[in-house]
């Protein structure tokens, strides 16, 4: 059992805290990168399915009419 003075264990509590946050913020950071290239393939999908099955004629057509 270790005995701790309480600023030591102050400075043990904060040094854990400081670590916690850290990790936490890396892995924030990788979940919101993760999510943005899904989000990103979903709308390639979407537009592969959607306009697949228009001709490209009707297309142009739409773009500039």
């Amino acid at each position: 059992m270790y005995a701790f003075l309480p600023g030591e264990l102050m400075l043990c509590v904060a040094k854990q805290m400081s670590k916690t946050i850290k990790k936490l913020e890396k892995e924030n950071f990788s979940l919101k990168k993760k999510c943005e290239k899904s989000d990103v393939t979903i709308i390639e999908l979407l537009d592969e399915v959607c306009f697949a099955s228009i001709p490209s004629e009707l297309l142009f057509v739409v773009a500039f009419p």
